[in-house]
């Protein structure tokens, strides 16, 4: 062997030892750092997270609040004490009574909102008007807690209604109330036209004036024939002011 092939041979076998050497030391060196971190994980791995359900009272939305608050600023009811001498049927009976003001008033509402747009401040004032002008209010009766207006005999809701309107609102309720005069003044005027033709074609015959006897006296209606009628001498019967005895 000549003296290069033995330099060469012993750098190759120095060469492969040094690799080898290196291989083995480096996989020695990743399998300690992986069980290291393998143990790191374990010891420091946390119980799992038990979550307890919260008890709590659910908060109101503002709509659920909004609607809240208008029912029962617009809720008609009746005194306590008014209702308290009531058998349960006589209580029964007020109580639907009651329940159709309610309706009667709501729908009311809801027409004049519609017609005048009115906002929720106007709608709170103008309920009890409506509750107050309804064939069978009675003052023991609250809206949102607080009692009725009293009105004018002879009044209108219309007339109740105005002031709380805006200048706009009032324009429209006048024209309203003009269209209405001038409808029902073309109703009666064809009315008329339509009698006095059916007179001149001999379809009607005009009934004879009947001259007043001085004497004749004219007996009020007794009770049971106001009864039959549905009306009695101060109310209706059946009514409030009947079943409360005021």
């Amino acid at each position: 062997m000549s003296h290069f092939q033995f330099i060469f041979a012993f750098t190759v076998l120095v060469l492969t030892g040094t690799l080898t050497f290196a291989y083995h030391h480096l996989k020695s060196d990743l399998t300690s750092e992986t069980t290291t971190t393998a143990q790191a994980q374990k010891k420091g791995a946390k119980s799992p997270i038990r979550y307890q359900r919260a008890s709590f009272s659910p908060t109101p939305s503002p709509s659920n609040r909004t609607l809240s608050n208008r029912a029962e600023t617009t809720q008609v009811k009746l005194t306590a004490p008014m209702t308290r001498h009531l058998q349960k049927a006589e209580l029964a009976t007020v109580n639907t009574i009651v329940e159709k003001i309610n309706r009667d008033a709501q729908s009311k509402l809801n027409k004049l909102t519609g017609t005048y747009q009115l906002s929720p401040s106007q709608q709170e004032e103008i309920l009890p008007y409506i509750v107050a002008h309804h064939k069978q209010a009675h003052p023991a009766l609250l809206v949102g807690g607080r009692s009725i207006p009293s009105v004018n005999p002879g009044a209108s809701l219309d007339d109740s209604i105005y002031p709380i309107l805006t200048p706009d609102q009032q324009s429209i309720l006048s024209e309203k109330a003009l269209d209405d005069d001038a409808w029902w003044k073309d109703v009666i005027d064809q009315l008329d036209s339509d009698l006095d033709q059916a007179i001149e074609s001999g379809e009607m015959v005009p009934a004879p004036e009947v001259e007043a006897e001085e004497d004749l006296v004219v007996a009020p209606p007794s009770n049971e024939a106001a009864a039959a009628d549905g009306t009695s001498s101060s109310h209706a019967s059946g009514n409030l002011f009947d079943l409360l005895g005021q």
